[in-house]
């Protein structure tokens, strides 16, 4: 059984985190969406390699180089 105390850890840290970058569930479902429609019809965006490497450090934030060899997450600004 988990303890109150941890509960409150998670409570804790989850609103750090929302504070820290409170649109990163927007950014992680539209990511998620972008990357689903690269692979439904990739035509549609023209020819955009996508690497596993880059999708997943992308959703922690990590920088990393993609597909067309720049360091870039999978969805830009822009």
């Amino acid at each position: 059984m988990t303890s109150p105390r941890a509960w409150h850890r998670i409570v804790l840290y989850g609103g750090s985190l929302r504070r820290v970058s409170p649109g990163s569930c927007r950014y992680w479902l539209l990511s998620a969406l972008y990357v689903v429609l690269l692979y439904v019809s990739p035509d549609t965006f023209g020819h955009v390699p996508v690497i596993a490497w880059n999708v997943l450090t992308s959703f922690v934030f990590f920088p990393s180089v993609n597909g067309t060899h720049i360091t870039a997450p999978v969805l830009s600004v822009g």
